[in-house]
């Protein structure tokens, strides 16, 4: 008796060496951006929470050493923002923050955007594989002596195996794509805005003696 994994691996022919690793990469890729995307790594409650408590220019020098040590999404923003120091001016510090924002938020899509490749290549995989398993299976057919509807239903059965392993690689791989981009997204257009002009705030609170920050609500619900 044909076992599952005779039915639906070995059946696929050469194409599987392919289409399996696609199917782990997958995987990897899906558990690497739920890692990288979390909320503490672009925008952690800590860091916010430390600038919110600075009551001096002590607090306020502790919180720039921890904000160098800091690898989040946000820190990188405060790292380059302390480096050029822009004016109080709204207008100023709007551009120049909506400027890195941007940066950080382009590197964040590059870094997690490998799915994009595996549910591009997964489909033409599996494809491939069919065509090379029709062109056997009808080749077989033609020398066979004995020309069976079912011997060719069979073969034509295992050649769509690898459709199949392409189209179930290639679908979650989309999905979770699409979640990964739209959680970006948000970071991008709201959480990192607010997180960025909320502790810039608190830091002009000491250069310039501009009134307290602490009004500005960043939503923490997220994470």
């Amino acid at each position: 008796m044909e076992s599952y994994f005779d039915r639906y691996v070995v059946s696929g022919g050469i194409m599987m060496f392919f289409l399996i690793p696609c199917s782990f990469f997958a995987v990897w890729f899906i558990f690497q951006g739920m890692i990288n995307l979390r909320r503490s790594r672009i925008a952690p409650k800590t860091l916010v929470s430390s600038a919110d408590k600075m009551d001096t220019p002590a607090e306020l020098k502790n919180f720039c050493s921890l904000a160098q040590r800091d690898r989040s999404s946000l820190a990188n923003i405060l790292k380059r923002l302390l480096e050029m120091n822009p004016s109080p001016g709204e207008e100023d510090f709007e551009e120049i923050s909506a400027e890195l924002i941007d940066e950080e938020a382009s590197r964040l899509y590059h870094k997690n955007n490998q799915l994009a490749v595996i549910y591009t290549i997964s489909p033409l995989l599996g494809l491939l594989g069919t065509i090379l398993g029709m062109m056997k299976t009808f080749y077989i057919f033609s020398m066979s002596e004995e020309h069976s509807i079912s011997q060719l239903s069979l073969g034509i059965n295992e050649a769509l195996v690898t459709t199949m392993w392409g189209l179930f690689i290639a679908i979650p791989a989309f999905v979770v794509l699409y979640i990964f981009k739209q959680k970006l997204f948000y970071y991008e257009m709201t959480l990192l805005p607010q997180a960025v002009k909320k502790v810039w705030k608190q830091i002009l609170r000491f250069q310039y003696g501009l009134p307290d920050a602490r009004e500005i609500d960043i939503d923490e619900k997220t994470q």
